[in-house]
């Protein structure tokens, strides 16, 4: 490959890393989350308690109206009571001890999070070699190589299938293929 070919496929290579970046900048969901940081997490967390707070605010209302319907009305009082007056065992006692339950194992799985980030516990996963490869998908022996191969100069290929749903070639591009629209 002769130099401006290269600088060709830099520059395309470059543009399309761009507008892949210009997507993900207007992308309002994230597609990977294991890529948000900590900050993130803990924002979105926030919110989505105060999400919580907001429907059970708006939905005490109802919860209350079936309570009193099932005779419950004084229910709260005597729960809440003894925490109030600070006399006997607290109603609310098992209520506050979920909570912190909650908190602590929300905690360990933020702690495990941080501490096995970025540390592959598993063995890697032996080859595969191309003849299996091409015998699972009833593909010529020839096309894993040659697909592999191509990656090099272009990392978009569109393999192309036979009525029969069989593997027969490919074709390499720079442009990753348009989704299809049904209906």
């Amino acid at each position: 490959m002769s130099h401006s070919e290269i600088d060709v496929v830099t520059e395309a290579v470059a543009s399309a890393e761009n507008a892949d970046d210009r997507r993900a900048a207007h992308a309002p969901i994230i597609e990977q989350p294991e890529r948000a940081s900590a900050t993130q997490r803990v924002v979105g967390r926030v919110l989505t308690a105060a999400a919580w707070a907001a429907y059970v605010w708006l939905i005490a209302p109802l919860l209350t109206s079936l309570a009193w319907a099932l005779g419950l009305r004084y229910a709260w009082l005597e729960l809440s009571a003894p925490l109030l007056a600070g006399t006997g065992t607290p109603g609310l006692l098992l209520p506050i001890l979920a909570g912190i339950g909650a908190g602590l194992l929300l905690g360990w799985g933020e702690f495990n999070r941080w501490r096995f980030t970025g540390v592959e516990r598993r063995r890697a996963t032996p080859p595969v070699s191309d003849a299996v490869v091409a015998a699972a998908i009833n593909a010529p022996l020839d096309l894993p190589k040659r697909m592999r191969a191509s990656f090099s100069e272009s990392p978009v290929i569109v393999l192309h299938m036979s009525e029969d749903g069989l593997p027969q070639g490919f074709t390499q591009t720079m442009e990753p293929p348009k989704p299809l629209r049904r209906g």
